[in-house]
């Protein structure tokens, strides 16, 4: 490896001050042995990793793709050393579960509940993962991993698979609107008011690609909002339509809403628990999948 730790220390440290003094201060070293550095991790390399204008340093390509790893590598040192640090001292094993958009939360009170009783040695910590849930799991960014899939899988490079249960996707109206009173929605349906999503770019597994597509229409109008609160209160208030799991709807009663099933039916969704073959992390998993399988 070319890159010692505190090469990756350095560029992070650079990203996040305002001059290249202030990062030297942040380091503990001084501002010529910081441009030193980073001259040595550029040698290591063969690329600048910035480019001088006037007094400033702007981070080249190559920059930014080591900062992108690099804030991964100590994001995830820090965990490591949490993690270690407790288990030296007595105390409990950090098991990260890692929950995808879709997922509803009102089960994780209880579950923390149950763990308290049943895995007194193990504590558990929600990470919200914006990409492939199992990636993240193979990164060891989570120890366990909750999917949801319109084609099931039931084996992926050595982890462990517990299946859950079939979901559906389901239309959610205002319930004052005139599609509330209808017995299932239809593609044409989506025309008559804004469409709201958190995902302006078609993703596999979700809507665009399970129900638009299929039967080839669109929404004319998208409204992209990053928070599954904000979607339901849109849509409580009149502002549009959106299509969510079943599960998750069912998990937020509203009487402003109303949830009806779509036509043609979409493919099932298919929610799975997987998690690394650890001995300390089977415990968890054993539990998270009996009570999501309830």
């Amino acid at each position: 490896m070319n890159l010692d730790l505190k090469h990756l220390e350095m560029i992070h440290t650079l990203a996040h001050s305002d001059t290249v003094k202030a990062a030297a201060d942040k380091l503990f070293i001084s501002q010529p042995a910081l441009s030193s550095r980073i001259k040595e991790a550029e040698r290591r390399l063969g690329t600048p990793l910035f480019v001088r204008h006037g007094r400033k340093l702007v981070m080249s390509s190559a920059g930014k793709r080591l900062l992108h790893s690099a804030e991964r590598v100590l994001k995830e040192l820090e965990r490591v050393e949490y993690d270690i640090g407790l288990l030296s001292e007595g105390g409990q094993q950090v098991v990260r579960l890692g929950l995808p958009y879709l997922a509803p939360r009102h089960w994780l009170a209880d579950i923390y509940q149950r763990m308290a009783t049943d895995c007194p040695q193990l504590a558990l910590e929600v990470v919200p993962v914006r990409q492939e849930p199992l990636q993240a799991l193979r990164q060891g960014e989570v120890d366990i991993a909750l999917t949801v899939r319109a084609q099931p899988r039931e084996s992926d490079g050595g982890l462990c698979h517990q299946g859950l249960f079939a979901d559906q996707l389901m239309a959610v109206v205002p319930a004052d609107h005139p599609l509330a009173h209808k017995p299932a929605l239809v593609p044409e349906d989506f025309t008559a008011l804004p469409y709201i999503t958190n995902a302006a770019i078609p993703e596999r597994d979700r809507e665009h690609a399970l129900y638009f597509l299929p039967n080839q229409c669109a929404p004319k109008r998208v409204l992209q909002v990053g928070y599954l609160d904000v979607i339901l209160e849109m849509v409580a208030q009149g502002m549009g339509v959106s299509i969510l799991s079943h599960w998750l709807l069912a998990s937020r009663p509203d009487p402003r809403l109303a949830v009806r099933p779509l036509s043609p039916a979409p493919r099932a969704l298919h929610w799975d628990l997987w998690h690394q073959d650890q001995p300390g992390i089977a415990p968890c998993a054993a539990l998270l999948a009996e009570r999501l399988s309830e």
